[in-house]
Parts: structure tokens; C-alpha cells; sequence
């Protein structure tokens, strides 16, 4: 069995044969292949395209972020199946909201892209160390030169055992940024490859291509580092959440013990469940899920009641322009948040980081009320049709 493949590979006829392909196995597409776009746009998205999954899209908020870049009340997108979510967090963002919004921040950004450098002994890793060191303008300029958008940022040069790990970074734009990056560092191995002493591209390899948790990413920050942050009071606790700030915190101080205990990465309660469906409505890379798992909550107790809570998301890999930007749907859901196109990565950044603190507010407070289960007994149970 072949899929079917052309030189325009997003052509209708091409499209129509891999269809057929599948009506001859039994299969009948007919959800699938209902799209109001043509198939040459998803060219750069995916490969021997078919048609499209369509995940229900909600609209939750409003929400009310006081950032740097993103100001005002937010209705934000959804790309969920899974009962509850939508109206999870559209309740953390009410009470958000009526507290006067959400204060955010974007601390650092930029991506990277680590290469191991082989070398016979620690004495020549140290001189190679010192000599990356002292042609970072040279290796500034290969990285820049592949690139339009991008923008040199750093080196982070670490010594290993036989080796050296350079991790390569660039302030990307508007951009996500990883074909960029990837681009630009393969260029400045092959510079350093060939001008450094004693270097073999031979030993020179690309070590890390993302998509996981790192523990020192969490610690330097990857993509946007963002920071969002509220105070509760009290009467906002109890008339929408239905809880108190004690028991909140009985709670919290519980889980916060069980991450502890547990190992766990990232000690947030579902940072991914509201992301994936934000990333999903806007087109971005669901595959950096597990970096942006990588944030923590912080709660503490205010002196005359209520609550300050603050999340941080230290890899948050997002973008505005290509890739998946692109898309049709998901350029539209920008354009809802007013995020599509140049000048807007970093107002999305904050947004989505509002977007977290409301989950976490959420859930924390529906287990406190011990209305967490009732809420997926009602809401969250698929019914037959």
C-alpha cells in the first residue's frame, strides 16, 4: 500500500487520490474532508494532506490582563474536547477579572539550540571554551546572516565529559523561532567546525531538539519567560469559587507537599490543559507542551484575607507569525485575542500566562469547595446522540 504523492502535493487531484485510498479500504470521510480553505495553504503544515480534524472551539472570559504588552479584557479561544474546561476557566477569569485583572510580565525571551562539540581531553575543551569566547562577533554575525528576523542573543558554553555544549540563542521575533534557530546554529557549527583548532565536524553534533522538559531551561528560561499574578479577596473567593483563603491554602500547602514528595516537574496543577487548547485555536507547536509544564504556582495568604497568586512559565514557546499562524482557523483566533501578525508574540505570551493563573485558579478552588467532581458529573460527560 502507497499514499499517494505528487510533486504538487497539495493539488485537488492529489488530495481526491489519498481520499480515495481510504474509500477503498471502507473508510467514508464525510467530516473530514468538509474544509472551507483551499489544501495549497496548509503547504509548510503538514504532508499528504487529507482534510481536517475538527476539535470544537469555545470562547472563554473575559479576562482582564494588566501587562506590558497586553492591556484590557481578553475573549480567548479554545480548542478542547474535553467537557468543563471552557467553563473552568472562564470562571478563574471572571473572578480575575472583578479583582481587577491579572498583572504580567515577559522576563526574557529568546530560543536555542544546543550542539555538542567532541574533544580528546579537558585541556583541549578549555582552550576551545576560550576560543568560542573570543569569536562570538564572528559567530553572531554566521547566525544573523541566515536570517531576516532573527538576532543574535548569547552563547551558554558548557564543559562535559569528552566535549563542550554550546547552546546557540536567538531573540526570534514575532516568530516561534525553532527552524530559525536550527538554521542559524547548524551554520555557526559548520563556521567553528572549520575555523576553530583541532574541531572535526566529524564530532560536532546537534544534541537537543526540544519538545521535553529540561530542567535548565527551567532554571535560564527558553521562548518567552512570562510571570502572571492577582489578589483575591475574600468576598470574591466565596461568591464565585465558593471557598475560603484557608481552606484554599489547606489545599494548596497538600498538593504543594505531594509535588514535593513526588518529583514532580513543573509543580502546577494543569498549566497544559488550558494551553493545549490555546495552542491548538492559534496554531502553535503543541509539541513544547512539556517546557511550558516546566512553571510553578506560588499562593500565599494576604494580612487582612484573601489570596496572591502568581504562576510562572519560564519556557513558553509561542509565536504569531508563520507556521501554524497561518492557518485560516487559527489566524482567526489570533485576530480575536488581537495577536495575528508582526508585534504581537509578546502580548500573547502574557495573555496565555493569564490564561494558566485562571486554570489553576480554578481547579484549586473547585477541589477546596469540593465541587470538582460534581462539575465533570454535569458538565463533562459525553451524552449519546
Amino acid at each position: 500500500m502507497k499514499i499517494p504523492r505528487a510533486k504538487d502535493n497539495t493539488s485537488e487531484e492529489i488530495v481526491s487520490e489519498r481520499v480515495s485510498l481510504l474509500k477503498a479500504m471502507g473508510i467514508e470521510l464525510s467530516h473530514t474532508t468538509h474544509y472551507r480553505f483551499a489544501p495549497s495553504c496548509t503547504t509548510g503544515n503538514i504532508e499528504n494532506f487529507i482534510g481536517v480534524a475538527q476539535v470544537p472551539l469555545g470562547l472563554a472570559g473575559p479576562i482582564r490582563i494588566n501587562g506590558e504588552f497586553a492591556k484590557g479584557d481578553f475573549l480567548v479561544p479554545l480548542a478542547t474536547s474535553e467537557g468543563t474546561l471552557v467553563a473552568s476557566y472562564s470562571r478563574g477569569m471572571k473572578a480575575m477579572s472583578e479583582a481587577g485583572g491579572c498583572s504580567t510580565r515577559v522576563h526574557s525571551d529568546f530560543f536555542m539550540v544546543p550542539y555538542l562539540f567532541r574533544t580528546p581531553n579537558p585541556e583541549d575543551a578549555a582552550r576551545f571554551t576560550q576560543w568560542c569566547e573570543q569569536h562570538s562577533v564572528e559567530i553572531a554575525r554566521v547566525m544573523e546572516g541566515t536570517t531576516h528576523h532573527g538576532k543574535f542573543h548569547g552563547m551558554n558554553i558548557e564543559n562535559v565529559p569528552r566535549g563542550v555544549i554550546i547552546e546557540f540563542e536567538m531573540h526570534t521575533g514575532d516568530a516561534m523561532g525553532a527552524n530559525m534557530v536550527v538554521v542559524a546554529a547548524h551554520a555557526a557549527m559548520e563556521w567553528i567546525a572549520e575555523e576553530a583548532p583541532n574541531i572535526d565536524q566529524r564530532d560536532c553534533h546537534l544534541v537537543d531538539m526540544g519538545k521535553k522538559a529540561v530542567e535548565s531551561r527551567r532554571i535560564r528560561g527558553f521562548g518567552k519567560n512570562v510571570t502572571a499574578e492577582v489578589q483575591l479577596s475574600e468576598d470574591i473567593l466565596q461568591e464565585i469559587f465558593h471557598t475560603t483563603s484557608t481552606d484554599w491554602m489547606r489545599l494548596y500547602r497538600a498538593v504543594q507537599q505531594h509535588w514535593s514528595m513526588s518529583g514532580t516537574q513543573g509543580q502546577q496543577c494543569m498549566f497544559a490543559n488550558g494551553l493545549a487548547a490555546l495552542f491548538i485555536a492559534c496554531g502553535q507547536d503543541v509539541g513544547y507542551l512539556p517546557e511550558a509544564t516546566c512553571g510553578s504556582l506560588l499562593a500565599s495568604e494576604l494580612p487582612d484575607g484573601g489570596l496572591h497568586v502568581t504562576v510562572q512559565i519560564p519556557c513558553l514557546v509561542i509565536g504569531t507569525v508563520g507556521g501554524g499562524c497561518t492557518l485560516p482557523t487559527q489566524r482567526e483566533c489570533l485576530q480575536i485575542l488581537g495577536c495575528d501578525g508582526p508585534g504581537k508574540a509578546r502580548k500573547f505570551a502574557e495573555i496565555a500566562a493569564g490564561v494558566a493563573l485562571a486554570g489553576e485558579l480554578s481547579v484549586l478552588s473547585s477541589s477546596s469547595a469540593k465541587e470538582f467532581v460534581r462539575a465533570h458529573k454535569e458538565l463533562g460527560r459525553s451524552r449519546p446522540v
